[in-house]
């Protein structure tokens, strides 16, 4: 089995991620996929995650690596930003989606209700079309 760290994988932003707790999301670039705030890193949410990038080319999240270890906070910091865990991802390549698959999995996963954002979707030639007709920001884990 092949594993391609996210940070070596020549992603082509932007990417989606299908999370199984955290539905859909989109990141913009690497920044957004590889940060994120604690909780997440904790409860698994990025892991099997299935992503997709601007070429079709599908991965799946296998393992999280932290930049440094998850510091519990303290009674007082509760009320102040936290900051965010920094990581890099274990990414299994899983081969390539056509864009009428995309399309699909898109238009289900984005629950879109105004027709003509559904229709864009539909004549759009990649994701970042979609990902603009739509109006879907990229925000990652945010």
């Amino acid at each position: 089995m092949l594993i391609v760290k996210a940070s070596q994988a020549n992603l082509a932003f932007p990417v989606i991620g299908f999370s199984r707790s955290q539905g859909l999301l989109c990141f913009d670039d690497f920044q957004t996929l590889s940060a994120c705030p604690a909780v997440y890193v904790k409860d698994g949410s990025l892991l099997r995650m299935k992503l997709i990038d601007n070429n079709r080319e599908q991965w799946i999240v296998r393992a999280l690596h932290l930049e440094e270890p998850i510091v519990e906070p303290n009674w007082w910091q509760l009320f102040r930003s936290m900051p965010l865990a920094r990581f890099d991802l274990d990414l299994q390549p899983t081969g390539i989606i056509d864009l009428e698959g995309l399309r699909r999995r898109y238009l289900r996963a984005a629950e879109l209700e105004d027709p003509e954002d559904r229709r864009a979707v539909r004549e759009a030639v990649d994701l970042a079309a979609m990902l603009k007709a739509s109006y879907f920001q990229g925000t990652g884990l945010l």
